[in-house]
């Protein structure tokens, strides 16, 4: 929004000197060869640099945002490699949807409830099945994490059909992401299990979550939603930070995988400043050739 402002505010005086000399020219009744190259020659000056300056101020906006956040990032890194980092206080504007690993993170009050959208045993499809109180929330930004009762035979077609869970997968995001435009949505990975989860049911396995994981990351690649793993966090703390049934967490994981969770966000906000920069430049190389195309059929003309 600033930019605009200055770039009107460059341009107003430009296009204002460009009308009195073309009214000037018209009362007067010149209208000699010389006076009207004159003026083109005076306009495409002109022209050049305000196009100039537009890049100009682009360039230092841009500078200005990349160190506003690499200034950002260093306090984030600074405070989420503190050991004594709660990183459930910097998590204002989220809204957390999933299965009993996220309703836990209410238990532990980590969270107030009014961020939290989740149930036992819960799946995908309660996304859908909420899309309503999701949307009357609005909040900045979601975190999606599903997956492991996702993997259970009673609970939806992934075993058996595969193909057609994923299909439904990559429509439910649409459909959040096209109701809720502004907001940034996340989709983290499914954290491994152990005994006696593993015996409970016959796809709770690590090597099927990890076949779900790569799959699910596929598609947030090829259909540019963002993803999230943390499974090497679970992997590495399974014998000490998981609880006796196996699937769930102790409030110790929960530090680290909040602590994950703000800088995958955080990495994923810079990439998407880098592309809308880099959209604005190559706009603005458009903008400036089809210029010189016009200019160019005027002098044929």
């Amino acid at each position: 929004m600033k930019t605009g402002n200055k770039i009107i505010t460059i341009f107003i005086p430009i296009a204002i000197l460009v009308v009195v000399l073309f009214f000037f020219n018209t009362l007067t009744g010149h209208r000699s060869s010389v006076d009207s190259s004159a003026l083109k020659e005076g306009k495409e000056y002109l022209e050049s640099i305000t196009t100039r300056n537009i890049s100009e101020i682009q360039e230092a906006t841009r500078q200005t945002a990349r160190a506003k956040s690499a200034a950002q990032r260093a306090e984030y890194e600074k405070l989420l490699e503190d050991e004594n980092t709660d990183p459930w206080t910097m998590f204002d504007g989220w809204l957390l949807i999933g299965d009993s690993r996220i309703t836990d993170i209410g238990g532990f009050s980590l969270l107030p409830e009014s961020q939290l959208l989740s149930g036992y045993g819960e799946t995908i499809y309660f996304t859908r099945n909420n899309m309503d109180a999701i949307v009357a929330a609005n909040p900045m930004k979601i975190l999606l994490a599903f997956g492991l009762d996702d993997l259970v035979r009673t609970h939806t077609c992934w075993a058996d059909d595969p193909d057609a869970y994923y299909q439904d997968f990559v429509e439910i995001i649409d459909e959040l992401r096209s109701k809720l435009p502004d907001t940034e949505i996340y989709i983290n990975d499914v954290l491994p299990i152990k005994s006696p989860a593993t015996e409970k049911y016959d796809t709770w396995k690590n090597s099927n979550i990890e076949a779900y994981n790569a799959a699910v990351k596929q598609i947030c690649e090829d259909n540019g939603f963002a993803y999230i793993s943390a499974y090497d966090i679970g992997q590495e703390h399974l014998e000490d930070l998981y609880r006796d049934d196996g699937s769930h967490f102790m409030p110790e994981l929960y530090t680290l995988w909040g602590k994950r969770i703000l800088m995958t966000a955080l990495d994923y906000e810079e990439n998407m400043e880098d592309e809308t920069w880099q959209t604005v430049n190559e706009t603005g190389t458009d903008n400036q050739e089809i210029k010189e195309t016009d200019s160019e059929n005027e002098e044929d003309a």
